[in-house]
């Protein structure tokens, strides 16, 4: 099945285009295209649900450096192959230390298919690497305050809180205790929910959508809680909007 590519490409030849677009669909891809050929119409369809940049070098009155510039000074990670129909070795190489991912001769457009492959390999593993390195950060910032919280309801609240930052589509959570002697859980802290809709919030662990998580102590998605058997629906509305959960027993 064909892979689909958002793709803007800078060229002043639409044959040179068409070719390279045949080269993406010959190696997998359904390209939704864009072609420009100067910097206006460059800048302004530079945006960040772009998949890929294909750019020519030279152009009559915009060039492959400042094609660069202009990405790098928007910010948008997004993987850029220039693709020119001669370019010296030294010039590549200023491209590549510019931002580009990879650059080819339009001579050999054989091997695009594998460089824009190769390009969105590392554009993923840049996204996981930053990804980790803002968990790790909020991970941190939690231990930092975890050691200096003294009030475990505030602590909890915090955790709640940081939940909903760390998973960005997440938008609310809860943390609920289990109270052995009533064997009920029962919340104790909340994010996005509105107070009056949760708190004092409990369930049995027997016969509930909780209470099932609680004896079988793995976590679980539920794409769709309207499915869900044990699910009870809410007649509070920041609770009844809920369409999808993420459980996770921490014991």
């Amino acid at each position: 099945m064909p892979k689909p590519l958002n793709v803007l490409i800078l060229e002043d030849n639409p044959i040179d285009a068409e070719l390279m677009l045949l080269e993406l669909r010959r190696a997998g891809f359904e390209p939704d295209w864009q072609l420009v050929d100067n910097e206006k119409d460059f800048a302004a369809r530079l945006k960040p649900e772009l998949d890929l940049i294909l750019s020519d070098y030279y152009l009559p009155q915009f060039a492959g450096q400042e094609a660069l510039h202009l990405l790098n000074k928007s910010g948008f990670d997004i993987p850029c192959i220039v693709v020119s129909a001669e370019i010296s070795e030294e010039l590549a190489m200023e491209c590549m230390r510019a931002g580009a991912d990879d650059y080819l001769m339009k001579d050999r457009l054989r091997r695009l298919g594998a460089a824009v492959n190769n390009s969105i390999k590392k554009k993923v593993a840049r996204d996981e690497k930053q990804q980790a390195q803002h968990e790790i950060m909020m991970l941190l910032d939690l231990s930092r305050q975890a050691g200096a919280e003294t009030n475990l309801n505030d602590l909890l609240f915090f955790i709640a809180d940081q939940i909903v930052k760390i998973i960005p589509p997440a938008e609310a959570a809860s943390i609920f205790f289990y109270d052995k002697e009533r064997k009920v859980v029962k919340v104790q802290a909340w994010a996005g929910f509105k107070d009056s809709d949760i708190k004092e919030l409990e369930f049995e662990v027997d016969g509930s959508q909780v209470g099932r998580f609680f004896h079988t102590r793995k976590p679980a998605l539920i794409k769709d809680v309207s499915l869900d058997p044990d699910f009870k629906p809410s007649n509070k509305p920041s609770r009844s909007s809920i369409k999808s959960q993420i459980v996770v027993p921490l014991f």
